[in-house]
């Protein structure tokens, strides 16, 4: 597997994956640095070819470490909950020693995350928990179409505390299918804690 500027391979049988990587640069005539081993990686698939998407992986280095790239974990515009759920989640597959051990815990895994929807489902996750922060990436008088973020906008302004392009603004979703601006989402700002949400 491979992207721009990294490339995933099997080492032969028998070969220390460092030097074999400098041999295999030099042999090529390319620079290569070795980041480390993998007990195990997974590349995950786009959401509508089931491809593999170059920048969405997670895996756990031999040492235990993990390196997570394009998971909610890391988004900046995911939710504390959808964080948290994906943190515990990943905990429990991190410990798996190798692939075989990895494929075992899938069961736990799932089972992990299925209670936290139920949750979610129940309408007993903390609404703090499930505000989604976004960036407008422009002002509310030049968006054409209706949205989240343009009802957030709205609600803001009405509230007198107008937010322009590039500022945070935190929601959380009521219901996607709303087209009233207050009650397809409510700001942080007005946030009571005892609001329905969207579990869509």
């Amino acid at each position: 597997h491979g992207i721009v500027d990294s490339l995933w391979v099997r080492s032969p049988p028998g070969k220390e994956p460092g030097p074999w990587a400098r041999e295999l640069g030099e042999r090529q005539g390319l620079p290569l640095n070795y980041e480390g081993r993998y007990r195990w990686i997974v590349f995950l698939p786009h959401h509508g070819h089931g491809l593999g998407v170059p920048q969405r992986y997670y895996g756990v280095y031999e040492n235990g470490e993990m390196k997570l790239r394009g998971v909610e974990l890391r988004r900046s515009d995911a939710c504390a909950f959808v964080k948290e759920v994906q943190r515990e989640v990943l905990a429990l597959l991190a410990g798996a020693p190798g692939a075989r051990a990895f494929e075992q815990a899938i069961p736990r895994a799932l089972a992990l995350g299925a209670r936290h929807a139920r949750t979610l489902r129940e309408g007993t996750v903390p609404r703090h928990e499930l505000l989604l922060p976004r960036r407008p990436g422009r002002d509310l008088g030049e968006y054409a179409a209706f949205s989240e973020t343009v009802s957030a906008l709205r609600q803001l302004k009405h509230l007198g505390i107008p937010r322009g392009a590039g500022e945070t603004v935190r929601y959380l979703l009521r219901d996607r299918h709303a087209r009233d601006w207050e009650r397809r989402v409510v700001v942080e700002e007005r946030l009571r804690g005892d609001e329905p949400y969207d579990v869509e």
